[in-house]
C-alpha cells in the first residue's frame, strides 16, 4: 500500500486511490500530508485543554533544584528507552 492509499484512508477519504490520476499524485499527498499533521497537533491541544494541566513543561523547563531527590540523570535516561517509540506508559514511584 503506498502512503497516498492509506493518508485517504487515515483521513477518512472515500475515493480510492486508483481513481485519482498520477499527474493529482504529488500535489494530493503533500495537501493529504499537511491535513494530517493539522489533525494530530489539533488533537493534542484539544486533549491538553480537557486534561485540565494548567502548563505543559518539557523536560528542558523542569526546575531540577526544586526537588534535589530528583536524579536529573536518571530521568533523562528514559529519552533513550524504548518505551517511547513503543507509546508505552511510563510510572514513576
Amino acid at each position: 500500500m503506498n502512503n497516498l492509499q492509506s493518508l485517504l484512508r487515515e483521513l477518512g477519504c472515500r475515493t480510492p486511490a486508483e481513481e485519482i490520476s498520477s499527474d493529482q499524485h504529488p500535489t494530493l499527498l503533500h495537501f493529504l500530508q499537511r491535513e494530517s499533521e493539522y489533525r494530530k497537533q489539533h488533537k493534542i491541544k484539544r486533549l491538553l485543554c480537557q486534561s485540565g494541566l494548567k502548563q505543559v513543561k518539557t523536560l528542558d523547563q523542569f526546575d531540577w533544584h526544586f526537588n534535589p531527590k530528583i536524579a536529573k540523570e536518571e530521568i533523562l535516561s528514559f529519552l533513550n528507552s524504548p518505551w517511547i517509540e513503543k507509546a508505552s506508559n511510563l510510572v514513576l514511584i
